[in-house]
């Protein structure tokens, strides 16, 4: 997941960067499916509870954010 915490601490800190632009907010959904994928394979390869509760608390922030249903 580092990937995206490295986008959100960029799109919060990067002064130079305006927040609310089209190409940041399609980069961050990219990144968002991105590692959600990653985690969704993890989680049906490895049967680990802790991956399982990592990814439901993904999908959560998911859906505050509005990206998940």
């Amino acid at each position: 997941m580092g990937g995206l915490h490295n986008l959100i601490y960029e799109l919060m800190f990067n002064s130079k960067r305006p927040l609310g632009d089209e190409k940041s907010q399609t980069i961050f959904k990219y990144a968002f499916f991105t590692e959600l994928a990653k985690l969704e394979a993890l989680a049906k390869s490895s049967n680990d509870r802790i991956v399982e509760i990592r990814l439901e608390g993904f999908r959560d922030g998911g859906r505050a954010l509005g990206l998940l249903n």
